[in-house]
């Protein structure tokens, strides 16, 4: 049943950006960190993304995005409740993806980042 929806690998760039708007849900499942590059990629394209909480955390999205932001599953049990919740609500998805790219331009645009690396320069220099 998968292979009838695997298509191959996704382009960087418009081609996955279009594969992620026509989703319904994005799913993060990289393996000891859930602050990804492709977790960034799916909030920027403001799409809903559905990620797995773990454990042992390297960079975790909860460190930077609230509840209100990212939808993250436990176990097997909560992503099932989770993704039929979130498939036949179209209103909560796009309302968590809107928050979570607002967030993201908050914390990672070039401005943000640019106005934090001055905020610690002059603090270092000026004291």
């Amino acid at each position: 049943m998968f292979k009838d929806f695997a298509k191959g690998t996704a382009d960087n760039g418009e081609y996955i950006n279009r594969i992620m708007n026509n989703a319904r849900i994005c799913l993060n499942v990289n393996p000891g960190v859930t602050l990804h590059m492709r977790a960034l990629e799916i909030i920027a394209s403001c799409s809903f993304m559905l990620s797995r909480r773990t454990e042992f955390d390297g960079s975790p999205l909860s460190d930077y995005f609230s509840d209100e932001q990212v939808v993250l599953y436990d176990d097997e049990d909560d992503f099932l409740n989770k993704i039929s919740f979130y498939i036949k609500s179209e209103c909560e998805r796009n309302r968590i993806a809107k928050n979570a790219l607002t967030r993201a331009q908050e914390i990672f645009s070039y401005k943000a980042i640019a106005e934090n690396i001055l905020f610690s320069l002059n603090a270092r220099l000026f004291g």
